[in-house]
């Protein structure tokens, strides 16, 4: 059933019943009714909420390397590390370049320490070796010996 008012501001209107507004495809819920595009609404929220929260924990972690960036920066290059300043990654991987130098040098020494210490080792052992040789001659003589001495008895 429909009515018509005088709204003094509009004009004359006409007003619809509910059962009329959703035959016009007007309205889609009645009264006491839920929308269901609040639900579809409240979950968009909360996606924005969470994207939101994740998108400022992205921006802190982005700072914090930034932050260590800048300080790695300033202790190779001794710059400060100011925006405008730097040269790219160049001063990191040229000290990076002169520590591995600088280890396979170090290296490189220690390993011919251990060869020379192995080397050492290895003549200790041969003279050893010859002693335990001498010592097994000087065994059997003095066995000979014994076995003399007491044959001669």
């Amino acid at each position: 059933m429909t009515k018509a008012i005088n709204n003094p501001v509009a004009g004359p209107r006409c007003v619809l019943t509910i059962e009329e507004l959703r035959k016009a495809g007007w309205i889609v819920i009645g009264p006491g009714e839920s929308d269901p595009r609040d639900a579809e609404i409240e979950r968009l929220t909360n996606l924005t909420d969470q994207l939101r929260m994740e998108a400022q924990l992205h921006s802190g972690e982005a700072r914090a390397a930034n932050a260590s960036l800048r300080e790695a920066y300033q202790a190779v290059s001794g710059g400060r590390g100011e925006p405008g300043s730097w040269n790219g990654a160049e001063p990191i991987k040229a000290e990076v370049s002169r520590l591995r130098a600088k280890l396979a040098e170090v290296a490189e020494g220690r390993l011919a320490e251990a060869e020379g210490v192995i080397e050492i080792i290895a003549g200790k052992r041969q003279h050893i070796d010859s002693l335990m040789s001498n010592q097994e001659i000087a065994d059997a003589y003095l066995r000979a010996a014994r076995k003399f001495m007491e044959q001669s008895r």
